[in-house]
């Protein structure tokens, strides 16, 4: 079966009591063939009050529809960061402080609208935007 780079949908759910909420919703297939439905809140019509703005919220969700296919012609880096805090943000609150910090006042701003695939190109998987640069070396390593 070839698998197809899924945009997902983005649709507006009605609720009994209080807010409607938007809902990201995309497909999986199981590793015997059979394909299974899943779905994310992103949150409610007064946090996000048009299609657009969640939208740009559930970018980061594509990532995980598409695990199995990593064209990213349309991600962006701001939503490899999105993705980054939500699941991979370390939990110590010194560090995840750090972090935060970093990527709010330096990282995102400049780089968030890029696109991930010019960014990283067609032969490196995501998040892998080469090996490590060592700047340092240890005493006897060059």
């Amino acid at each position: 079966m070839r698998i197809r780079y899924q945009h997902g949908s983005l649709q507006l759910d009605k609720r009994r009591n209080g807010p409607d909420v938007w809902v990201y919703r995309w497909r999986e297939y199981l590793p015997n063939g059979q394909m299974q439905r899943r779905g994310e809140l992103i949150g409610t019509i007064e946090k996000y009050p048009t299609k657009t703005s969640a939208q740009k919220a559930s970018e980061h969700l594509r990532l995980t529809a598409n695990s199995d296919n990593p064209r990213a012609e349309t991600l962006t880096f701001g939503a490899l960061l999105d993705r980054y805090m939500k699941e991979e943000m370390p939990e110590r609150y010194s560090t995840n402080l750090a972090y935060r910090s970093y990527i709010e006042r330096h990282i995102r701003p400049k780089w968030s609208n890029s696109s991930l695939y010019k960014l990283v190109g067609e032969g490196a998987p995501f998040g892998a935007c080469g090996k490590r640069r060592n700047r340092f070396p240890r005493y006897g390593e060059s």
